[in-house]
């Protein structure tokens, strides 16, 4: 797919700047009370000395959770209140997100992300687990689960993709813009955090008024916090594996059940991705949320539990 020359995206990059700088107001630096209330729940690990975070809510089966690109386990706050009754759910903070570390250390990969998440499942004696990844984050639960031994031994029985990033693509234009040397750090630097979150969750829902001041004071202060811009450049230079052509080959040889969750209206990662998915998972069943964008669990969330739960309770598949 082609992408915009260096000219090309800083045309856009100066213009979408001062459209964004006059059209929105920052919003009041506060904390929030989803995010207060997640801390309650809040652990950490650790990685060859590098801090992860993670939540940790109710008993039973595991439902691990991985979050998208540039996001954090609070984007997984509806999924955690609505299925913490039954299950021991995970949501983790990926290296560079969240809480967790954001070493200056060039590692940001897919493959550097899963193998902290196969240690994690590891150490923590993770079994029949449900591996839920969401974006950047399913390409880290797709990538995981291929890395895992192809038997019973597998922890993962069961796995849930929602617009989960899954072969080469367009990259959005925010993403385009990190790729791009200078101008990635011009942009951070210019642009307030608040502004900036604004406007890419604009082109992440589908519908703006679902927006919250809440949604973007916490995921503003995470991006202050030293190191976020750091791994957010690395994250996005290296978002594409080199051997993506041998990873989508592999996907023939997922064989536990598979839900993908996709909203009809995803902009950054389009349906299309999703149907090409479920043809190339044997079995996997697309599930498309209507007029909702890339994150259903949190634009859309009443209707993306019942599908997740509709999923989980098929005992026999």
């Amino acid at each position: 797919m082609p992408i915009l020359g260096t000219t090309g995206i800083q045309k856009l990059f100066i213009a979408s700047t001062i459209v964004t700088l006059v059209a929105l107001a920052c919003s009041p630096t506060t904390v929030t009370k989803d995010s207060s209330r997640l801390q309650n729940f809040m652990k950490t690990t650790s990685y060859d000395d590098l801090n992860i975070s993670y939540i940790e809510h109710g008993k039973g089966q595991p439902l691990l959770l991985l979050h998208g690109f540039g996001a954090s386990s609070y984007s997984w706050r509806h999924i955690i209140d609505g299925f913490a009754t039954n299950y021991r759910v995970i949501a983790i903070d990926l290296k560079g997100f969240g809480l967790s570390g954001k070493p200056f250390d060039g590692h940001y990969s897919v493959a550097d992300q899963s193998r902290i998440v196969l240690k994690f499942i590891d150490d923590l004696g993770l079994k029949d687990v449900i591996l839920v990844g969401h974006s950047f984050g399913g390409a880290i639960a797709l990538y995981s689960y291929l890395q895992m031994p192809q038997s019973h031994l597998n922890p993962v029985t069961k796995m849930i993709l929602v617009d989960s990033a899954s072969y080469r693509q367009q990259f959005p234009y925010f993403i385009t813009v990190l790729r791009t040397p200078l101008l990635n750090r011009l942009a951070l630097t210019v642009i307030p955090d608040e502004i900036s979150i604004k406007t890419i969750l604009r082109k992440v829902f589908y519908d703006d008024s679902k927006i919250t001041g809440e949604m973007v004071t916490t995921y503003a202060g995470y991006l202050a916090l030293p190191g976020a811009h750091y791994a957010l450049i690395k994250t996005a230079e290296e978002i594409i594996p080199k051997n993506i052509d041998s990873i989508v080959s592999q996907y023939k040889n997922i064989h536990v059940p598979v839900s993908l969750v996709w909203g009809e209206k995803d902009e950054i990662i389009p349906l299309e991705i999703g149907q090409r998915l479920s043809q190339d998972i044997a079995g996997a069943k697309l599930q498309i949320i209507k007029d909702c964008g890339h994150a259903p669990q949190e634009e859309c969330p009443a209707e993306t539990i019942e599908l997740f739960k509709n999923f989980l309770d098929q005992k026999n598949q």
